[in-house]
């Protein structure tokens, strides 16, 4: 990874810095219905947020859990923590 690259909430940039396990998720859902739209036990199965279960990957995070810059997502970490 180069250092110039653009900062992602998801990259290893980030994450090397991440204390928790599951940090990123957990401060994810911490942010559903405070901060971004979703509710906190919302799931990803296969795409389909809350849907019937389908193949494909299953995840704690949902769409409206990604960020369109590193700044909106640290100002919005911060305000979560406080």
């Amino acid at each position: 990874m180069d250092h110039d690259s653009p900062l992602d909430p998801s990259g290893t940039q980030i994450l090397v810095h991440q204390k928790a396990i599951a940090g990123n998720i957990k401060l994810s859902r911490g942010m559903r219905s405070h901060l971004t739209p979703g509710d906190f036990y919302d799931i990803s199965y296969g795409g389909v947020v809350n849907g019937h279960r389908s193949d494909g990957p299953h995840s704690w995070l949902i769409p409206s859990d990604r960020w369109e810059d590193i700044v909106g997502w640290h100002w919005a970490c911060q305000m979560q923590q406080a």
